[in-house]
C-alpha cells in the first residue's frame, strides 16, 4: 500500500474515532453497504493495533443517526487534508436523508450544510465539528 493512501486512510480512521468516541448514547455511526470493512478497521484502530488491516475502499460511507428521528446524515469521508479542501470535499459528500422529507426540505438542509461548512472550513476536523453542531 502506498504511503499516501495509508496516510489518507489513517486520517479517516482518526476522524472516525473522534466522532465515535464523542457520540451520545442515542447517536450511532452506521456504515453503509460496501463500507462494512471500515467498522472492523475502526475497532482495530481504536484498540491501537500496530498492524492495521486497511479497508479495500478509500472512502468510508456511513450514516450518523439519532434514535427515534426520521432525518439523518449520510456521509462519505475521503481522508483528504483538513481545512478548506476538506470543507469543500465534505460539501459534496454530506447529504440529508429521511423518511418523508420533501425535496424542498432537503434543498433547505443542503443550503444550511454548505453555509455551516464554509464557517468551519479552517478547522482541523471539519466533519467532527459539523456533526457536533447539528
Amino acid at each position: 500500500m502506498g504511503s499516501e493512501r495509508r496516510a489518507n486512510i489513517e486520517n479517516q480512521l482518526e476522524e472516525l474515532q473522534l466522532l465515535h468516541c464523542s457520540l451520545l448514547p442515542d447517536e450511532h455511526i452506521i456504515f453503509l453497504d460496501g463500507s462494512e470493512d471500515w467498522n472492523f478497521a475502526l475497532k482495530s484502530y481504536a484498540e491501537g493495533q500496530s498492524e492495521l488491516e486497511f479497508p479495500p475502499l478509500d472512502v468510508a460511507s456511513f450514516s450518523i443517526r439519532l434514535d427515534n428521528t426520521k432525518i439523518w446524515f449520510d456521509i462519505s469521508l475521503s481522508g483528504k487534508s483538513s481545512g478548506v479542501e476538506s470543507a469543500i470535499d465534505c460539501k459534496k459528500n454530506i447529504s440529508v436523508k429521511g423518511e418523508g422529507i420533501t425535496r424542498a426540505e432537503q434543498d433547505k438542509w443542503q443550503s444550511i450544510i454548505s453555509e455551516h461548512l464554509e464557517e468551519i472550513s479552517d478547522s482541523e476536523y471539519v466533519l467532527f465539528i459539523f456533526v457536533h453542531t447539528f
